[in-house]
């Protein structure tokens, strides 16, 4: 017995209600501190980045200058025309309307071969000014950049000055300036002593330049750090009081609910073991009471179930005999309906010289959907079908028992397979495609029954040794010749009923000594395998040419055993086939 006082349970409620909110709120505490963090994260590489960015502009600008500095010293001393024109390339570079060429930043950049620069940044050039302010620079630093930028013009112009004495002394041999050679002349320029100092105004001011951002990048780079340290410290926070909450709770629900639970379980053993009228008792107004008169409840509902069950046994044994004697007439019946469709099939093939027929029939049910026939009309012709209703049973069965009726080769108006001249008053065999056309006029599809039925009609003519047929909606017939791979020959045409007025093709075959031509339904084709994956015309072929040297008969009953193996011997669907041969004797 369990006790409970009313008073306990309240507070362990408001406890837990209390405990599960803390949690919950920790819980969005550290979702908020952890979110927290991966900002200050992304603020610190954000900043080194900017950082990184900064000294490699600074960088740029110091390389700029020197770089102008070392093509005009090279021009000077060597005359050569590639220095001033790297020159001027670096000016409009650093000016932002010229690309920085392939390897610019190395040191060795302008000392390779003449024709060796290479455009291969893509976009619009930027100019040094325009990526420091891109880089996020202080007023003070872009200020202090334009002052760098004026000098090294003012320099870059002494420079320009210098080259064009050395060109002027190239094109004049006697040209002379203040007195002195132009070489003479423009070395003074680019070494002499105002030189020097507007060189090392320049890089003061570069210096000054990496100094500040220096400063200003390490500040915030250290507030980034600090707020990083103070998040990360208080998530560790939380995560603390979120276990110590946790393991609270955990003693104080396995305290107050877990042990009057454990005494409820184990009056529910003596339950699992018959003994139906254990009833535990709990003097207490609370939720364990509650459960407890559930449990009593539910025993005694038990209690009355069984007796309910037993009453039910015994009327269940008196139907399932009256189910089983009705099942047993059904099933005659059946077997009565499955014989009669059988002998619908073609007890002995037509006997026709130079030619061999067999089929083969396996349903996947009592009654099929399927049904076949080689029908010998005359003389010169030997009709063949092959029908495939939608869906099993009774229902595709009776419709499959009508086609065999319309399809007989006996001359009365109710067959589509002859056509009367009216004129002549005389009897001919219907072309294949009118067949088609009469039976999708006579049996249209009805939405209500959901059925349709797909065919392939055929007439071979023994004379002339051509095959007339139509496939409506019905698997491509396989032909197979002499030396030759299989193919299919494709007749276009939707299933019988399913338009009101169709168009159908028409193809003739025209055979010759030793084909064998196969007429298959669909469930050939979409015989699964244990892997799901469908026997299809792929394997088809293979198997086909696997047993060229048995006759026809045997021939297709391999393939039909075949398509067994790949099943495992399961039958989803119902499988026929009707197979021609010419013999090779046929001239």
């Amino acid at each position: 017995m369990v006790r409970l006082s009313w008073r306990v349970v309240m507070s362990f409620k408001r406890a837990l209600t209390i405990t599960f909110s803390l949690l919950i709120t920790i819980l969005l505490g550290l979702v908020v501190t952890m979110k927290s963090l991966s900002n200050a994260i992304e603020n610190v590489a954000t900043t080194e980045h900017e950082r990184y960015e900064s000294r490699i502009l600074a960088h740029r600008l110091q390389q700029s200058s020197e770089n102008l500095t070392r093509m005009a010293r090279s021009y000077i001393a060597t005359g050569d025309a590639v220095y001033k024109q790297r020159f001027h390339q670096i000016l409009a570079i650093r000016s932002g309307t010229l690309h920085e060429p392939m390897q610019y930043s190395k040191a060795s950049w302008g000392w390779e071969m003449p024709g060796t620069y290479h455009t291969t940044m893509p976009g619009t050039p930027v100019s040094i000014e325009d990526r420091v302010k891109k880089a996020n620079c202080t007023e003070q630093e872009i200020t202090i950049l334009r002052e760098c930028k004026q000098l090294s013009d003012l320099l870059a112009e002494i420079e320009i000055s210098a080259m064009d004495a050395i060109d002027l002394g190239i094109k004049d041999p006697d040209y002379t300036v203040d007195g002195k050679t132009p070489k003479e002349w423009a070395e003074q320029q680019v070494y002499g002593e105002s030189y020097r100092s507007f060189k090392e105004a320049i890089l003061t001011q570069v210096d000054h330049f990496i100094q500040s951002i220096e400063y200003r990048t390490a500040n915030d780079v250290a507030k980034a750090r600090s707020q990083q340290r103070a998040i990360h410290l208080l998530t560790w926070v939380l995560a603390f009081f979120a276990v110590a909450l946790c393991v609270a709770a955990y003693f104080q629900i396995t305290r107050r609910v877990v042990n009057p639970i454990s005494s409820i379980s184990k009056q529910a053993e003596q339950v699992s073991q018959g003994n139906y009228s254990s009833h535990p008792e709990i003097q207490s107004y609370s939720e364990i009471k509650s459960l407890a008169l559930s449990f009593n409840q539910m025993t005694s509902a038990i209690q009355r179930d069984l007796r309910r069950r037993d009453k039910d046994h015994k009327e269940l044994v008196a139907t399932k005999h009256a189910v089983e004697v009705a099942y047993g007439r059904m099933k005659k019946d059946l077997e009565a309906a499955a014989k009669v469709q059988r002998s619908l099939l073609p007890e002995v093939m037509p006997e026709a010289p130079g030619f061999d027929f067999a089929y083969s029939y396996l349903p996947c049910e009592e009654l099929a959907g399927d049904t076949l026939n080689v029908l010998d009309l005359d003389d010169d012709h030997i009709a063949l079908y092959l029908v495939d209703v939608s869906g099993h049973g009774v229902q595709a069965a009776l419709l499959a028992a009508t086609l065999s009726h319309v399809l007989s080769p006996i001359r009365h108006e109710s067959s589509v397979i002859w056509s009367t001249d009216q004129s002549t008053d005389t009897t001919y065999v219907t072309p294949p495609v009118r067949v088609a056309e009469q039976l999708n006029t006579l049996f249209p599809y009805d939405p209500e029954l959901n059925q349709y039925f797909t065919l392939h009609y055929g007439v071979l003519n023994k004379s002339d040794l051509t095959y007339r047929f139509v496939s409506c909606g019905h698997p491509k017939p396989v032909l197979l010749r002499h030396n030759h791979p299989p193919q299919t020959i494709q007749a276009k045409g939707p299933g019988i009923g399913l338009l009101p007025a169709p168009v159908f093709e028409e193809k003739e075959i025209q055979l010759t000594a030793s084909d064998r031509i196969f007429f298959f339904s669909d469930g050939v084709l979409e015989a699964p395998n244990n892997q799901g994956m469908e026997f299809q015309e792929n394997g088809l072929y293979s198997h086909i040419q696997q047993h060229l040297d048995v006759p026809i008969k045997q021939h297709i009953q391999q393939i039909f055993k075949d398509v067994l193996e790949w099943s495992g011997g399961q039958k989803l669907d119902d499988i026929s086939a009707v197979a021609i041969e010419v013999r090779p004797e046929v001239n």
